[in-house]
């Protein structure tokens, strides 16, 4: 199940990334379009790994808000080739902290 993940996420990031450089660029520079194409590039991903975590579609949803205001915050500094990664992990963790917080015993 991993190694099917993990082919995912790679079929996923090469698609997403292609040509991601100057959209991130431009997106850093406060480009409204640029963002709007990150963001369709990798909304289904992300949404995905979010659901795929076993939460309630409402901590889902909580989980998809908060990966994107991380992503907001660490755009300017994250390399195209890793933003997929860095989606996956991120969404790791806002999950653990969502659960942590709402759910003390799960």
């Amino acid at each position: 199940m991993e190694q099917r993940r993990d082919q995912q996420i790679a079929e996923l990031e090469e698609g997403a990334t292609s040509g991601i450089g100057q959209l991130a660029e431009d997106a850093a520079a406060g480009h409204q379009a640029a963002w709007n194409e990150i963001v369709d590039r990798f909304a289904e991903y992300v949404w995905s790994a979010a659901r795929a975590a076993n939460v309630s579609e409402v901590r889902a949803q909580q989980v998809f808000r908060l990966t994107w205001l991380r992503f907001v915050d660490h755009l300017h500094a994250l390399p195209a080739e890793t933003m997929g990664n860095w989606l996956h992990e991120t969404v790791g963790r806002e999950t653990a902290r969502i659960t942590r917080l709402y759910d003390p015993g799960a």
